[in-house]
């Protein structure tokens, strides 16, 4: 097996996986926006899913694709660049902000819906770089990145919505 197939296959099993895990937080988000009770019990396994699965899935998919970017020479495309900023962000999102607010919620029960607000806007960079993965744009393409950039906006009205207590997204 040469280079670039076993890149893509470690590429393709580690995006399906930080994909899962964000399924399985917008799931865990769901069950959490019932009341606070939910929230305070779903932000450890918020946390959890995010350090166990996110983090190493996000970092790997993010690896061998800049990899496999490289080897095809599409490094420089913006489906790539911004794909890969999206998740970096992400990253350092959940480095930054996320962990203290979970720490800061197990200490403080009552944050722990603003600690989840903060997962929404994670949740809503790992759809924006899905859709980026999809529709892979060109720096051309100012139409479809405007149209994605609308339709995170959307998203994040949509998860602003949802029902509880917390709306504040940041």
């Amino acid at each position: 097996m040469d280079l670039f197939l076993l890149l893509d296959l470690l590429h393709a099993l580690s995006a399906i996986a930080w994909l899962a895990g964000g399924a399985v937080l917008a799931l865990i988000l769901l069950t959490a926006a019932r009341d606070d009770a939910s929230a305070r019990r779903a932000v450890p396994e918020a946390d959890l899913i995010g350090r166990r699965v996110l983090r190493p899935a996000g970092l790997a998919a993010l690896m061998t694709g800049l990899a496999l970017a490289g080897i095809a020479g599409l490094a420089l495309q913006a489906w790539v660049i911004l794909s890969a900023a999206l998740l970096l962000g992400s990253l350092a999102a959940r480095r930054l902000l996320l962990a203290p607010a979970f720490a800061r919620a197990a200490r403080y029960p009552d944050t722990a819906s603003q600690a989840l607000a903060l997962v929404r806007w994670d949740l809503a960079a790992q759809l924006a770089t899905l859709a980026l993965m999809i529709a892979r744009p060109g720096w051309t393409g100012a139409a479809i990145l405007a149209g994605l950039a609308t339709c995170i906006a959307l998203a994040l009205a949509l998860l602003r919505s949802l029902p509880g207590e917390e709306h504040e997204m940041a």
